[in-house]
C-alpha cells in the first residue's frame, strides 16, 4: 500500500470507492493491516453486514489477545472494545479481563462511560451500543440503516429550504446558496447510495456529557446527538461547517469546550456543549486521527499521520507543532492523572509528557499496532492494539 502524503487533502464523500480505500488505509496505519469488516488474526467473517448486526459476539478465550480498538476507565474498571464485537472489562487494573455479552459481531471502534454503570460504544455499520451495568451486558440503540434514514430526513427539508431561498433571492446571495445546495445534493446522493448498499459506514468515536446528552461521530461527516440517553438520535449536519463530508475521527472535552478532529486537517470547537460548532484555523492539511484535552481546559493535543502533533494552549485559536522525536503515526492520546499526556504510535512507541505536551520521554517498552491508551486505577498505562491489551508501569 502506498504511503499517504499528509500535505494532501484527503478524500471527500463524493466517491464511495475512494472512501473505502481511504478507510482501509486508515486502519492500515493504525493496526498494521487493512481492516475489512471482520478480520481476526488471519480469519475472515464473510457474513452479510446485516447478519453481523443481528448476531451476538462469540465468547472467545482469545478475545483479550485479539485486535482491540479503544479502552477507557471509569472508577476502578477498565472497558476495552474491538473486532468481532468483543467488549472486555477488568476490575484489577488490566491484569485479567472478562468478556461481556454483546448483541452484534461488528468491529467496535470507541467506548465511553460518563459515570459508572452507564456507557456507550460505537463501531462499524453505524452501530451504537448502550450498557447500564458497567459494561457487563449491552443492547443496540442504533445502526447504519437507521442512520441513513435520519440523514435522508435531515437533508430533504434542508434542500427544500435552499431551493425556496434560491427562487427568492438577489444575485449577490445566489452563488453562495447554489454552492450550499450543490453540497447538500451530493450528501443526499451519497446517503441514497448508502441505503442501497446497506449499513456500511463506521462511527469512529463517542462522547457523553452525562447519562443523557452525548455525541457520536464518524465517516462522511456523520455527527449525531442524543439528549435522552440514546433513545433518539438526530443529525447535526446543518450545525457544522463540513460541506465536503470529510470524516470525523475524534471528539473530546477540554474544560468547558468540546473539540472534534478529522481528515483534511479539520478541527472544530463548541463552547455550548454542541449546540453550535466553530471551525478552527488548522495548522495541518493531513488527517488528524484523534484529539485529547486536559481536564482543566488549558491544553488540547491534536495528532495524526507521520507523528504529526500540535498543541494549543488557548482553546484551539493557535497551534504549536511539537517535535517528539518519532515519525510513526500517532493513533491515540489521553491526558491522565496530574494532566500527564500519553501518546501511542503505530510502531509501538509510548510517549509521555509531564508538561502538557511541551516535551516528551519515550517508554523503553513498545506495543506495536497500538490503537488506544488509558490509565488504570493503580497508575499503570494500559494500551490496546492489534495484539490485544498490555499494561505498563509509569516511568
Amino acid at each position: 500500500m502506498s504511503a499517504i502524503d499528509p500535505r494532501e487533502p484527503m478524500i471527500t464523500s463524493r466517491s464511495m470507492a475512494k472512501c473505502s480505500l481511504y478507510l482501509s488505509a486508515l486502519f492500515f496505519c493504525i493496526v498494521g493491516a487493512a481492516f475489512p469488516t471482520q478480520p481476526s488474526q488471519g480469519r475472515k467473517d464473510n457474513r452479510d453486514p446485516l447478519d453481523l448486526l443481528h448476531s451476538p459476539a462469540m465468547i472467545s478465550d482469545d478475545a483479550a489477545s485479539s485486535a482491540l480498538m479503544d479502552v477507557c476507565r471509569i472508577d476502578n474498571r477498565l472497558i476495552a472494545v474491538g473486532e468481532r464485537g468483543y467488549i472486555l472489562y477488568s476490575d484489577d487494573s488490566g491484569k485479567a479481563w472478562t468478556q461481556a455479552w454483546v448483541p452484534v459481531s461488528v468491529t467496535l471502534t470507541a467506548v465511553t462511560f460518563p459515570f459508572f454503570q452507564v456507557g456507550w460504544a460505537v463501531g462499524h455499520d453505524g452501530v451504537i451500543l448502550h450498557s447500564q451495568d458497567g459494561g457487563v451486558t449491552w443492547k443496540k440503540q442504533l445502526d447504519g440503516r437507521e442512520i441513513n434514514l435520519l440523514m435522508m430526513a435531515k437533508l430533504a427539508p434542508l434542500i427544500q429550504e435552499k431551493e425556496n431561498r434560491l427562487a427568492d433571492t438577489d444575485e449577490k446571495e445566489r452563488d453562495e446558496i447554489e454552492r450550499n445546495l450543490e453540497n447538500l445534493e451530493y450528501f443526499l446522493d451519497d446517503v441514497k447510495m448508502a441505503v442501497e448498499e446497506g449499513p456500511t459506514r463506521p462511527l469512529m468515536d463517542v462522547w457523553f456529557k452525562n447519562g443523557r446528552e452525548g455525541f457520536a461521530i464518524g465517516s462522511f461527516g456523520m455527527l449525531l446527538q442524543t439528549t435522552d440517553g440514546g433513545e433518539n438520535w438526530v443529525s447535526l449536519l446543518d450545525r457544522i461547517d463540513n460541506p465536503d463530508g470529510y470524516h470525523y475521527y475524534g471528539i473530546c472535552r477540554s474544560g468547558d469546550a468540546l473539540y472534534i478532529a478529522g481528515e483534511a486537517g479539520m478541527l472544530f470547537r463548541s463552547d455550548d456543549w454542541g449546540e453550535t460548532w466553530i471551525r478552527l484555523a488548522s495548522p495541518y492539511e493531513g488527517s488528524f486521527f484523534g484529539i485529547a484535552g486536559s481536564d482543566d481546559g488549558s491544553a488540547v493535543a491534536a495528532f495524526g499521520l507521520r507523528g504529526s502533533l500540535f498543541l494549543s494552549y488557548d482553546g484551539g485559536n493557535t497551534w504549536d507543532r511539537v517535535d517528539h522525536g518519532k515519525k510513526a503515526s500517532i493513533s491515540a492520546g489521553v491526558f491522565i492523572s496530574d494532566d500527564t499526556l500519553v501518546l501511542v504510535c503505530v510502531d509501538g512507541s509510548i510517549l509521555l509528557s509531564r508538561d502538557k505536551g511541551r516535551t516528551f520521554t519515550a517508554f523503553a517498552q513498545r506495543f506495536p499496532g497500538s490503537t488506544s491508551v488509558a490509565e488504570s486505577n493503580d497508575h499503570h498505562i494500559v494500551v490496546t492494539g492489534l495484539r490485544g491489551v498490555m499494561r505498563f508501569a509509569r516511568q
